[in-house]
């Protein structure tokens, strides 16, 4: 947890926790069915490398409903896990955020700064939406400016 706390700083990792809480208290049958999602992000013009992409579900009343999430890659391309590494998401309506933090070159302990616009962190001024439909989904990239 350690290198992932340096690589992506505390906020994170208390994201990446709370998503394997939510899934490991539940029973294996309790599970939703989730399909294969990839995507894109950019941020003018360019890849996002290492950011995290966060789905949040539409009808999460009581902000207890599971989370997908994915890790971009050099070349701007994510895949979503919300129970194993990679299998994708269930389908619904999603709210998506976006942060984006290397490590601290001063200290890699500490995460770096946002390289995002705030408004990209919050459901309510992100802007983005998805829409999963059961089988494979690749989504339109999210061109963030």
């Amino acid at each position: 947890m350690t290198r992932l706390r340096r690589r992506f700083g505390h906020s994170a990792t208390a994201i990446v926790v709370l998503c394997l809480v939510c899934t490991s208290c539940s029973g294996k049958d309790d599970r939703k069915r989730v399909y294969p999602v990839t995507g894109q992000v950019f941020y003018k013009g360019r890849p996002t490398p290492k950011a995290l992409v966060v789905f949040h579900p539409l009808n999460d009343s009581d902000g207890r409903a599971v989370r997908a999430y994915g890790y971009v890659g050099e070349d701007g391309r994510f895949t979503l896990t919300t129970y194993n590494a990679h299998d994708g998401a269930p389908a619904g309506s999603y709210r998506i955020t976006v942060e984006w933090r290397l490590p601290n070159p001063q200290n890699e302990d500490e995460e770096g700064p946002n390289l995002l616009p705030t408004r990209f962190h919050s459901v309510a001024t992100s802007g983005l939406r998805a829409e999963i439909r059961e089988g494979p989904c690749e989504l339109a990239p999210f061109r963030l400016e």
